[in-house]
């Protein structure tokens, strides 16, 4: 069951207002009080809170019913009805200043209250909903991040709202009746004015638009705008909204720099780039793979990484990915070796770098490395591990002549030592004996030349002893 709308009653003749509060409960309403003056209308108003207010213009005292319905408009809002037994004209004109929902002349017959109560109800109910229309309209303009304008048909500004002011770099007060040429480059303006033309005919329109802030600074914007027409199709202005995109613009320029530096070094490697998805096809690869397994990029993109390489290695690369899921996004990749198939069927030895690739939300896209050919480095490995084995057997045989160089060297030391011993002492004595006889007087001077022969001779052979002893010809033969 609806609710009784509440309804005040301001008369100062107790019988009028009696029989008009019976009319009131008759036609269906609840009467919360009953006033006689001005001020006591005011004070009841505020005090019961009524719906509306039946409003006699002609009251006793101080003031008059436009005085207390004009107070009580400011302080409540609520929708009040003028009741008059006058018709006089400038007091209906000043009734009107305080711009009542209805006015009702004395006497009136039910149906006519009723009909007026219920349209003021109305007509109050539809300017609340639409009061708080525009508050939740307001609010959500003002708190947008995107910048809202409207503009007259000469491009001037008759409304901006807060993102806007911040967009612009000026205040809402200083924004208001500039024109848009001066809040962007010529080049700009004139795009202003084409689009303009377009919004003429009817039609909504968006572009990208640099403007200039206040400070100088240049800002990259896309711009929605909507035409305004009147009833009869004529343009009024336009309605639009500013999105600052400069920094995505500023990122959408570095990443395209940064795609372009990366293709250009991966158009350019000789390692083989790639991607594949997660069921091992190959999504991506640079121009090195036609060098390096004779497949064209069209050929290798869509093939499996598992129709190029061994059964053994295929299981190999199925665990290390296994693995690799395990450890998820914290997972830094792999370096591993493995074969690969040329085109001609032969086997191309190569070392991967791989790393996995994952989605915002941790899941697993696919993987992406390099492959990088190193047949010729695993030719070089064995040639230097066979030159390395080779120069070990080298080695071994460079000691072990060392060895029995040093033993025959000990052996030919201690002949040496041991037979000087033996010879020198009785070379010694001899050379003695020899000095005995050349002191004798009985010898003839033949025999003594003979004897000082055999004793230089004696002399020789023991300076030959003590060289050998002291190595003199080992070192002259080394």
């Amino acid at each position: 069951m609806a609710k009784k709308a509440r309804i005040l009653i301001v008369e100062d003749e107790a019988i009028v207002a009696e029989d008009l509060e019976m009319a009131v409960t008759n036609i269906g309403y609840e009467v919360v009080g009953r006033a006689a003056s001005a001020k006591d209308a005011v004070q009841k108003a505020l005090g019961a809170k009524p719906d509306l207010v039946l409003m006699d213009i002609v009251l006793r005292g101080v003031g008059n019913g436009i005085d207390a319905s004009r107070e009580i408009k400011e302080k409540m809002g609520i929708p009040i009805i003028f009741l008059t037994a006058y018709s006089d004209v400038d007091l209906i004109d000043r009734a009107k200043s305080t711009e009542p929902y209805a006015y009702l002349v004395k006497p009136f017959q039910e149906r006519q209250l009723f009909a007026s109560i219920e349209m003021a109800l109305y007509k109050c109910r539809t300017e609340e909903t639409l009061r708080e229309s525009e508050e939740k309209y307001r609010t959500l303009v003002e708190t947008m991040d995107e910048g809202m304008v409207i503009a007259d048909e000469n491009e001037n500004l008759t409304f901006v709202n807060r993102a806007a002011s911040i967009i612009f770099g000026y205040s809402k007060e200083e924004l208001l009746g500039k024109n848009l040429s001066e809040l962007t480059t010529p080049e700009d303006f004139q795009r202003v004015v084409d689009q303009t033309a377009i919004r003429k005919t009817g039609k909504s329109s968006q572009y990208e638009s640099t403007i200039i802030k206040k400070d100088g600074a240049p800002r990259i914007t896309v711009v929605t705008a909507s035409p305004m027409m009147d009833d009869n199709g004529n343009y009024q202005g336009s309605f639009g909204v500013f999105r600052d995109i400069t920094e995505r613009k500023q990122a959408e320029n570095a990443l395209r720099e940064s795609e372009e530096k990366y293709h250009l070094l991966a158009n350019n490697t000789v390692d083989c780039i790639w991607q594949l998805n997660l069921n091992f096809e190959f999504t991506y690869v640079n121009p090195s793979v036609l060098q390096m397994v004779g497949f064209t990029q069209e050929e290798w993109v869509g093939s499996s990484l598992f129709d190029h390489c061994s059964s053994e290695d295929r299981e190999f690369t199925l665990n290390l990915t296994k693995d690799m899921l395990k450890k998820g996004p914290e997972s830094s990749g792999e370096t591993f070796e493995m074969q690969l198939l040329h085109k001609n069927g032969e086997r191309i030895d190569i070392e991967i770098t791989t790393k996995m690739l994952f989605d915002d939300e941790g899941n697993p896209v696919g993987s992406q490395g390099a492959i990088r050919a190193i047949t010729e480095r695993k030719r070089a490995e064995e040639k230097l591990k066979c030159l390395t084995l080779s120069l070990q057997e080298h080695v071994k045989e460079l000691e072990e002549s060392k060895r029995k160089i040093a033993e025959a060297y000990s052996l030919r030391e201690y002949f040496l030592k041991e037979t000087s011993h033996r010879i020198i002492t009785p070379v010694a004595i001899i050379g003695g004996y020899i000095d005995l006889l050349l002191e004798s007087s009985n010898l003839d001077d033949d025999q003594k030349q003979k004897l000082r022969l055999v004793r230089e001779k004696d002399a020789e052979i023991q300076q030959l002893v003590n060289d050998s002893l002291a190595g003199k010809y080992l070192e002259e033969k080394e």
